[in-house]
């Protein structure tokens, strides 16, 4: 069901949008988005607006992100039937949920908090878009899967993301999630991103299981990028906001790009045994109970 934020009353289609009967809410639909929370800053403290530009040219072709693109298609062919209703939150442009279309899956929606990602979504040709503050989403009971990519470390209150998740999946339904990983590769990148933390997997099945979730999977992955990240936490100390980008890596030299595919891909199936304990990034799997 999709609901009101603000009372948790069922919506109804108006001209144009969705409007709560009982204290006269209202979300308008502009360019094909339904928007529940149109006056968010682009600022926002979790997430800048313009960081989703920065990716939308790079994401397609870079490395890190095609490699956990492979990541979570595989782990989706696991746990999720191609029918099912998906909601990936903080989608940013659009990229995974993309990749999820041309893999087959009939119904992923998009979430982002900021209006120009869900734009560039648009552009890939993803229709069911919405703008909303996970921090009082507008669906109750309403998807199978809800997934977050790289999403939670920005969220200051973990802890409240995930129980607005456990709200808005039906009984049975999972969530998704891909983080960074080991507090000990925290770096300045992590800062300037706006990360509030790094994840492992007992802390991160501890979460989960207080969100009301019981864990299916969870593993690392960038296992090979390990060493790099390490180096990066002490050479980008000194980083500011005009060198994040190229500090954290989205532009590369095509020597660059060779090595992160060796070490994304090749390089993670080599150290597949390692996968239990360390990892630049984390993937888990859970159940809602």
């Amino acid at each position: 069901m999709i609901v009101c934020p603000r009372c948790g009353s069922g919506l109804s289609e108006v001209d144009a949008g969705l409007a709560c009967p009982s204290c006269r809410y209202r979300a308008d639909r502009e360019q094909g988005i339904v928007l529940f929370e149109p006056d968010i800053l682009e600022q926002h403290e979790d997430y800048k607006s313009e960081d989703l530009d920065v990716l939308y040219s790079h994401e397609r072709e870079h490395p890190w992100f095609t490699h956990r693109v492979k990541v979570i298609l595989k782990a989706f062919a696991a746990y999720v039937a191609k029918t099912e209703d998906i909601l990936e939150v903080g989608a940013g442009t659009g990229h995974t949920a993309l990749a999820l279309l041309e893999d087959g899956y009939r119904n992923p929606s998009i979430g982002e908090i900021h209006i120009n990602g869900l734009l560039h979504a648009k552009q890939y040709g993803l229709d069911k878009l919405y703008q909303f503050d996970l921090r009082s989403p507008p669906f109750h009971e309403h998807f199978d899967v809800v997934a977050l990519f790289d999403v939670l470390e920005h969220i200051a209150d973990d802890k409240l993301a995930l129980r607005n998740i456990h709200g808005m999946l039906r009984p049975g339904g999972r969530v998704i999630l891909t983080v960074p990983a080991h507090r000990w590769l925290w770096s300045r990148i992590d800062e300037l991103a706006g990360h509030h933390k790094r994840y492992n997997r007992k802390g991160l099945v501890s979460l989960l299981g207080s969100a009301g979730f019981e864990m299916l999977e969870s593993r690392y992955f960038f296992t090979a990028l390990v060493p790099g990240l390490l180096v990066r936490s002490f050479l980008s100390r000194k980083a500011t906001r005009e060198t994040a980008e190229k500090g954290c890596g989205l532009k590369v030299s095509g020597l660059g790009n060779l090595l992160l595919r060796l070490a994304a891909g090749p390089g993670d199936f080599l150290l597949a045994p390692l996968r239990r304990i360390i990892g630049g990034s984390l993937l888990a799997i859970a159940r809602k109970t």
